[in-house]
């Protein structure tokens, strides 16, 4: 599941939805980097990934405390 996320997100990434800094309807201050203003969504996917990544690791190899946590979700699930 994850790693289909990750393929759309990394899709996302190569399509380049860049907007020329001429055209920008904000101008950015002059210590400012226009990169950000030009590829509005980019560090968003960048983050969003980030943190697919860091489920996909926490899945594969969950600390004890994860499972533990899991195993008393599925008990009160059972309960009620």
């Amino acid at each position: 599941m994850f790693s289909e996320v990750e393929s759309n997100v990394l899709k996302a990434l190569r399509l380049d939805p860049s907007i020329p800094t001429a055209k920008l309807s904000i101008k950015p201050e002059p210590e400012e980097d226009s990169s950000l203003y030009a590829r509005p969504y980019h560090r968003y996917l960048l983050d969003f990934r980030q943190k697919v990544l860091l489920k996909t690791m926490q899945i594969a190899n969950p600390n004890p405390l994860d499972m533990v946590t899991q195993d008393l979700w599925t008990i009160e699930d059972h309960k009620s």
